[in-house]
């Protein structure tokens, strides 16, 4: 294991969080989101955690950590596909195991829509949730992957 390649992948990974987190803020604020709370934060008021900031610490630690480990598992071969598919694989895990845990069910079919539109779980019914959590996924797989080929695997390449 390349310990650079570790790194720098870790902090591709906290960009391309922070880059998530902010577009699900950006969503909530602007009204274009079509739940009212974002889901990971949905996630942990089901278990009962209520901890200021730890949605933001959840969402760029875990995607630093799973950047760190698409960079270990692909070292030199890594490429931007290789980051896309990252994102569309958390999107999958957020739609077949998070989705349901909080209620809205499998890719937002659930009975979330029935809520009173002011309740905290509440999901609007139709595509808009699947797709724009799948947009803000890919876009993090796109600059991890990006960040990642070109900045944290390039002293890999350097030494061939």
């Amino acid at each position: 294991m390349d310990k650079r390649l570790a790194l720098k992948s870790f902090l591709s990974g906290i960009i391309g969080g922070l880059v998530y987190y902010a577009g699900v803020q950006w969503l909530l604020s602007s009204g274009f989101a079509p739940f009212n709370v974002a889901p990971t934060k949905a996630f942990l008021l089901e278990v009962g955690v209520s901890v200021p900031y730890l949605v933001v610490i959840i969402n760029i630690i875990f995607g630093a950590l799973m950047a760190m480990l698409l960079g270990i598992l692909y070292g030199p071969n890594i490429n931007i596909g290789n980051g896309i598919s990252l994102g569309f694989s958390l999107w999958l895990l957020l739609m077949l195991a998070l989705s349901p845990i909080v209620g809205w069910g499998v890719f937002g079919v659930g009975d979330a829509e029935f809520l009173d539109k002011t309740d905290i779980f509440y999901l609007q019914p139709g595509w808009s949730y699947p797709l724009l959590m799948l947009l803000l996924h890919v876009l993090y797989g796109l600059i991890c992957g990006i960040l990642i080929t070109k900045w944290g695997a390039r002293h890999l390449m350097d030494d061939e």
